[in-house]
């Protein structure tokens, strides 16, 4: 896949976890892991590796590793798996 190709791309970081945009995979775990995943299951391209500093109110700075992954189709829209209530619970 050429650079020009991609399409679509999925921002990986050891700070966050979250959904696979093509599969039901959890990702967030392990960043290699989940790199491997999108490349060898998905197609992806590895496009850029490094780090971000992130910061907290209050706290320290502190480093994640990131890495940006290139797909030439862009994922097709899941399905809501969230439900969201207003409901309140009965008064007592």
């Amino acid at each position: 896949m050429e650079l020009s190709d991609v399409k679509h791309t999925i921002k990986l970081s050891s700070d966050e976890s979250f959904g696979c945009a093509f599969c039901s995979q959890s990702l967030g775990t392990s960043i290699d892991w989940d790199i491997n995943h999108l490349i060898q299951i998905h197609g992806g391209k590895l496009l850029h590796v490094g780090s971000e500093s992130l910061s907290s109110a209050g706290e320290a700075p502190y480093l994640a590793t990131v890495a940006l992954i290139g797909f030439s189709e862009v994922p097709p829209p899941k399905a809501a798996t969230a439900r969201f209530t207003t409901q309140l619970p009965p008064a007592s």
